[in-house]
């Protein structure tokens, strides 16, 4: 449920450097996302753009770069680079629109494989951005079968995807192949350490560990809580769902324990090197140093 109190909601969040962040937010106002903002900090002010006719659903940082996703297909390309001005911003910020995303369906996801954006959707889309255009992967399979959620990586020759049903596909330089994984439930994450050893997340409290053609099911199942946030923070998975925030622990799912001040929402996590961060639709929460606070939501 949306709090009162705000203007905005908060879709998707991530982390440019320590104690800046990018996010994408939503009016309370316009409960069918026809419009949305980006909002990010720069010189320690908060700053921010609207989209109209498109809800923003995802942001990414590559580099000094930022990217905001669209589910219609809007992407923008953004400098937050540390000196960098309104002004600076003005000049150099691009944009394109992904038109096959009209076709095929909504956009999902955007992140930064080897300092290089990709984005997935529905019907099998994933595009990179390569020579200032945003082009399709052709996946090699039946692509309409696959609506997807999430893709990571950690080379241009070693990227998953996954999605609704199960799915996760692999691509190492030359081909796509689908990956028998232990489950048919639908994966809303997927995040690689360098080493190659990934994670992945989704409904009923599933937990999968694995890299290649190796997967396993980590921990219990849980069949009324749903992973939607997934990131490796010091080398260990966090995990967020509708009422607080897990972690492995020795192969056990663990709950966090959070400051008791009063209900919070949970969707999305990220980190950098040094800070966790938990975007809900109505609460932002960082860890830093061992200790949970709470950020304002910038109306």
């Amino acid at each position: 449920m949306k709090s009162k109190k705000s203007t905005l909601f908060v879709s998707d969040g991530c982390a440019i450097r320590q104690n800046s962040l990018l996010l994408a937010l939503g009016f309370n106002t316009d409960p069918e996302q026809d419009s949305s903002r980006v909002a990010f900090q720069l010189g320690g002010e908060w700053k921010h753009f609207d989209v109209k006719f498109d809800s923003v659903i995802s942001v990414a940082v590559c580099g000094s770069l930022g990217y905001a996703l669209a589910s219609k297909g809007s992407v923008f390309e953004l400098p937050l680079g540390e000196g960098v001005t309104r002004e600076i911003f003005n000049s150099q910020v691009r944009s394109w629109v992904i038109e096959s995303a009209v076709e095929f369906g909504e956009l999902t996801r955007i992140r930064s494989i080897a300092g290089t954006p990709y984005c997935c959707g529905q019907s099998g889309q994933i595009y990179y951005l390569s020579n200032g255009e945003w082009t399709r992967m052709n996946l090699g399979l039946n692509a309409d079968e696959f609506d997807l959620e999430d893709i990571d990586g950690t080379t241009p020759h070693n990227i998953y995807t996954v999605g609704c049903d199960g799915v996760m596909l692999h691509y190492d330089g030359k081909k796509w192949t689908k990956i028998d994984l232990p489950t048919n439930l639908n994966i809303s994450n997927i995040r690689c350490e360098p080493d190659g050893t990934c994670y992945a997340c989704g409904d009923d409290g599933l937990l999968l560990r694995g890299h290649d053609e190796v997967w396993e099911v980590v921990g219990d199942p849980v069949s009324d809580k749903n992973y939607w946030g997934l990131d490796i923070f010091n080398g260990t998975p966090f995990l967020s769902h509708g009422k607080g925030i897990d972690h492995l622990q020795s192969n056990k799912i663990v709950p966090i324990t959070l400051p008791s001040n009063g209900k919070r929402t949970f969707y999305r996590l990220h980190s950098n090197s040094d800070q966790l961060y938990s975007f809900g639709t109505d609460h932002i929460l960082k860890f830093d140093n061992g200790v949970w606070s709470s950020l304002d939501i910038p109306n």
